[in-house]
């Protein structure tokens, strides 16, 4: 079961990754560390859900295409 806090913390990273143009996805996840205060196994676990929630945002139009 996912806790809600590292939902919010992944979407909040998304938010900012998708706002900024020169930051990298590193440089959001330390400032989601400094406000959430996570240890590094929190973090690593928000940094999966943010991956997942881009590659779903990425790849979600292509769930409606046919490739017969």
């Amino acid at each position: 079961m996912v806790e809600p806090v590292f939902e919010v913390a992944a979407q909040e990273a998304v938010e900012l990754f998708e706002k900024s143009k020169n930051r990298r996805l590193k440089d959001v996840l330390n400032v989601i560390k400094r406000t959430y205060h996570l240890s590094k196994a929190e973090l690593a676990r928000v940094k999966r859900m943010a991956e997942n929630l881009l590659t779903w945002e990425l790849l979600g139009f292509e769930r409606s295409v046919d490739v017969c």
